[in-house]
């Protein structure tokens, strides 16, 4: 009986003496961790208080710069090449010959106006841009509008009837457009001139794909040697794209709602050569549609556009918003 409890406290005393080894061991454990976290959250506190003593000044900024389209200078006068665009009766009707440079195959005529010339830089005052705040974090769609002719040798058509001439009632209509597409806050619109004052038409594209225009639209007023019609017309590139002949019938479509005498609808090419492009209209690089609104020899159409030009800009700028929703992706 004394021997089994001798062998029975021995066993207790070597399992008492792995349970003391264990629990030793343990400690020990607890202590390195704890002793390496305090030596980590150290470095970690060293390195955050480098880290403020080095960290760069990020504020502040560059003031605001220019656009830079008010910044273009003519060096040389400009020869304008306008004209009045379609003209639309072929048997009788007139066109200023400048206005017709296009880009062919057969040989350029030796008529002076037709040649085209160099690209002229556009005067301070010839372009403008205004630049609403983009509500919705998109950029912004941005339109050029361009009042055709303008200046003492850019005049466009003269009215037999009243004197009126055709390149102040463009620029009145293109202000009235510009006023309404402004009330828009996703709308940048360009100018190609918002004066009376000269623009090449090598310019007035130039200044449209300078600011990357979504939509390019000329306006201009028409004449025949009959006077005895009127109307509003469009044309477009001879390659008749459908994204120009959409934003054309829109906008015709509008001012017919506002009251015209008639719609003659949009057109690809020139009056006489469907081939042929106006030269403003074949240098645009984005849908470009070149507008007559009302003939200047026609009594009927100068009354509807002495009463209605602002109506037609609230009716153009409605329609061109209509068709940036439609044609254009941000």
């Amino acid at each position: 009986m004394g021997n089994r409890r001798e062998e029975h406290y021995r066993r207790l005393q070597m399992v008492l003496k792995w349970m003391l080894a264990v629990n030793l061991i343990l400690v020990g454990i607890v202590v390195m961790l704890g002793v390496r976290t305090a030596v980590l959250s150290r470095e970690v506190k060293q390195l955050a208080e480098q880290l403020e003593t080095v960290a760069p000044d990020f504020g502040g900024g560059t003031d605001g710069e220019s656009d830079g389209l008010s910044g273009i200078e003519t060096d040389e006068p400009d020869e304008s090449d306008e004209g009045s665009a379609s003209k639309a009766d072929q048997s009788t009707e007139s066109t200023t010959a400048e206005d017709l440079e296009v880009n062919a195959t057969e040989e350029e005529s030796d008529e002076e106006q037709m040649t085209e010339e160099p690209t002229a830089e556009v005067p301070a005052t010839e372009a403008s841009v205004t630049e609403p705040p983009n509500e919705v974090g998109l950029r912004n769609y941005i339109v050029c509008l361009d009042a055709g002719h303008g200046g003492p040798g850019g005049k466009g058509a003269t009215s037999p009837l009243d004197g009126r001439i055709e390149s102040h009632d463009t620029l009145k209509l293109t202000l009235a457009v510009q006023r309404a597409l402004e009330s828009y806050s996703d709308i940048t619109v360009v100018m190609t001139r918002t004066e009376d004052v000269e623009v090449d038409n090598g310019v007035r594209a130039q200044i449209a794909n300078d600011a990357n225009a979504d939509l390019f639209v000329s306006f201009h007023r028409n004449s025949n040697t009959s006077g005895d019609k009127g109307g509003v017309e469009g044309w477009i590139h001879s390659s008749n794209p459908s994204d120009s002949r959409a934003a054309g019938e829109l906008i015709l479509a509008a001012m017919e709602k506002v009251g015209v005498t008639y719609n003659y609808g949009v057109k690809s090419g020139t009056w006489d050569e469907p081939d042929v492009n106006y030269k403003i209209i074949r240098l645009a690089e984005m849908p470009a549609v070149l507008l007559e609104v009302g003939y200047l020899n026609y009594a009927r159409d100068n009354e509807l556009y002495d009463q209605n030009y602002e109506a037609y800009g609230r009716a153009t700028a409605e329609a061109i918003y209509t068709w940036l929703k439609d044609w254009v992706v941000r």
